[in-house]
């Protein structure tokens, strides 16, 4: 049976109410609608941003600093949680400018890889 009209409604109201918060909290959009792909899990791959106090304290890095160095390694979610934040950020502010950059650690020490950076 479908939702009534009622129903629709305050589904809307609460995805609204879910939206706005969203807007302003960056973990409220992490966590409410952000979903990953888990390729481990066969039988449901699909499931929700974890809700982890790493990920929290990362999530305030990224709006405390203007540039996060992050050392990571597999399967932690910090390329999906930046990917995330920097999706947040171009939704719900104009003009932005985000960079997401992947090196490998073995790469940055060789000798002749460069030491500057352009910010």
């Amino acid at each position: 049976m479908p939702p009534s009209p009622q129903q629709l409604t305050e589904q809307a109201e609460l995805f609204y109410i879910e939206a706005e918060l969203a807007r302003h909290k960056p973990w409220n959009f992490v966590k409410n609608f952000v979903w990953t792909i888990d390729e481990h899990d066969k039988m449901t791959p699909i499931k929700q941003f974890p809700n982890k106090l790493m990920y929290r304290v990362l999530t305030r890095a990224y709006l405390e600093y203007d540039v996060l160095f992050i050392e990571k390694s597999r399967q932690i979610m910090v390329s999906w949680l930046m990917a995330a934040l920097m999706l947040w950020d171009a939704l719900f502010f104009k003009a932005r400018r985000n960079i997401l950059q992947s090196k490998k650690t073995r790469r940055l020490r060789r000798p002749d890889y460069p030491r500057h950076f352009h910010l």
